[in-house]
């Protein structure tokens, strides 16, 4: 875990920052624009799971049974992005905390622990990502304890991302903070 924290914190630069923010985005574009064509241009228009705050064997089982075995297939080579998307993200989110934390408060090794939070949700994105691939190809035979824990993974994803922004949006507001009282 520290040697994690280390690692974040020597690579922690405006440059890395700008690198896997940017990178997060054109994935995110390239997924959405290619969804859109392969998946509900053809297939209709639905919330994918990994979007939603939480689902249940229901919610799938209507996604899945709209789209049917073609457009889950299709789906998920799009989504084959995802694989890569959740690492850039988590980086970007833990570089911006770790950054703005240099610059707020650089003596506290202890806030250094927030950086984990992101890679959390990076941890919690990808076990979401092999459970919803593991119930497209067992369909039409779904396991409600997979999506479950499915959905609880995707819930613990999207709070550990709120967390990292609030960690993210935090630090600035100091620094902000910080630079209008220095002024005055």
């Amino acid at each position: 875990m520290e040697k994690m924290i280390s690692a974040v914190d020597k690579k922690a630069s405006m440059r890395n920052l700008a690198v896997f923010t940017a990178m997060s985005l054109g994935i995110m574009l390239v997924m959405f624009y290619v969804t859109q064509i392969l998946v509900y241009d053809v297939y209709g228009e639905f919330v994918m799971p990994d979007l939603r705050l939480s689902y249940s064997i229901l919610d799938i089982q209507t996604i899945f049974s709209l789209v049917g075995q073609e457009g889950m297939i299709a789906w998920e080579q799009v989504h084959l992005l995802d694989y890569i998307l959740p690492l850039a993200y988590s980086l970007a989110i833990a570089f911006g905390i770790m950054y703005e934390l240099g610059r707020t408060y650089p003596e506290r090794n202890g806030l250094k622990k927030l950086v984990l939070i992101p890679l959390l949700g990076c941890i919690m994105d990808y076990l979401e990502n092999l459970l919803i691939l593991s119930q497209i190809l067992s369909y039409p035979n779904l396991s409600e304890p997979i999506i479950m824990l499915a959905s609880i993974f995707t819930t613990m994803k999207w709070i550990s991302m709120a967390l990292g922004f609030a960690a993210i949006l935090g630090f600035f507001v100091v620094i902000v903070y910080r630079r209008i009282s220095s002024r005055q």
